[in-house]
């Protein structure tokens, strides 16, 4: 299930395509009782994530039609119902205790799902399981295994080599470096070589996991780190796009773009190029808290 204030950014969709689910209810707020609209995956297929369109606005532009039904609705009853193809999953509700103040009749909550592929199951008295599927077994609830299967998430949770630096991007980082430190001036490094230098370290960071997904509160949100507390580390790092969080001292701040770490390794450099340095002493940059 699925709040309708969700975001569908690429962390999300490839979340909800890692379910393995093709028809998801969608939720007013958080509130998994209050089920409004339904979700279709193939819904996705021509959304842009950076277009940051949220659950809400999708289910409001497909409209596909929502059935709730009684618990006590006879099954061939909604298999009639699903074989004219309009829908293949209903909502099953069930009466409470609770009346309805506009209404004054008893107020419905939601228990469960039922689908077409239910249904066939019973007729058969045997399981069918697809190859998305993430539970195996409806008795058991046994989950799938994913050891064999790739994982969008984990693709997406690490670094990898950007291939689309623009060269506008790039004239303005080569600009932003000279002007920066010293060894990256002319003294030191050409031109050219400093561009080179550039397009072989840039790196692209992508987050793949969204705690908001699923009402998953038990899992934290993975992320990537640039430095980790007292680890020392050789990294030079400028955010050309995008941010990150910086912790010290128990406060956060967000660094934004054209924000450097590590200087200080800039500097030992300089040292060991124009200094007298300490025999064995370590060229590394040390984060403390």
């Amino acid at each position: 299930m699925l709040p309708e204030s969700i975001v569908l950014d690429a962390t999300n969709i490839a979340e909800i395509i890692r379910r393995g689910y093709t028809r998801i209810p969608v939720c007013r707020d958080d509130d998994r009782g209050d089920i409004i609209s339904l979700l279709m995956v193939k819904d996705l297929a021509l959304i842009d994530p950076d277009d940051n369109f949220t659950v809400k606005m999708v289910c409001e532009f497909y409209q596909h039609p929502l059935r709730f039904v009684d618990e006590n609705t006879p099954l061939h009853a909604m298999l009639d119902e699903f074989k004219v193809g309009d829908y293949h999953l209903a909502i099953v509700q069930t009466l409470t205790s609770k009346y309805d103040p506009r209404t004054g009749k008893q107020s419905k909550e939601p228990i469960g799902i039922v689908t077409l592929e239910d249904i066939v199951e019973e007729i058969l008295q045997a399981e069918i399981v697809d190859e998305s599927d993430t539970i195996t077994d409806n008795v058991y609830r046994t989950t799938r295994k994913y050891n064999k299967e790739p994982n969008v998430t984990k693709i997406l949770m690490s670094e990898e080599t950007c291939k689309s630096l623009s060269l506008q991007m790039e004239s303005m980082a080569v600009y932003w470096m000279t002007n920066h430190h010293a060894l990256f001036t002319n003294d030191y490094v050409d031109t050219r070589a400093l561009s080179h230098l550039l397009r072989k370290n840039v790196r692209q960071v992508n987050l793949s996991h969204s705690p908001q997904i699923y009402f998953n509160t038990a899992r934290k949100q993975e992320k990537v780190p640039l430095y980790c507390l007292n680890h020392p580390s050789s990294r030079f790092i400028v955010i050309l796009e995008g941010r990150a969080t910086v912790k010290f001292h128990n406060m956060e701040f967000e660094a934004g773009p054209w924000t450097c770490f590590g200087t200080e390794l800039l500097d030992q450099l300089d040292e060991l190029v124009n200094g007298d340095p300490l025999e064995g002493d370590q060229r590394s940059l040390d984060v403390h808290a």
